[in-house]
């Protein structure tokens, strides 16, 4: 894995924000890909200060991921 780095957030008004979210199933969550869009949230929770949690349509990924 990648070391984590800060993610941008989508600004108000874009559509991602209104877009139906994908579920992942168990195998998706373990990916590399998303493990790694996890600690790159986690990261920018800690250090951007954007609040206690955030949510993946909130830095541009279309899925029911969050991190608080």
């Amino acid at each position: 894995m990648d070391k984590p780095h800060a993610l941008r957030r989508t600004q108000f008004g874009n559509p991602i924000l209104r877009t139906k979210t994908k579920q992942l199933d168990t195998a998706e969550i373990r990916s590399p890909k998303v493990q790694q869009l996890i600690a790159n949230m986690r990261h920018t929770v800690e250090h951007k200060q954007y609040g206690i949690g955030l949510a993946a349509p909130q830095v541009g990924h279309c899925l029911a991921l969050s991190v608080i």
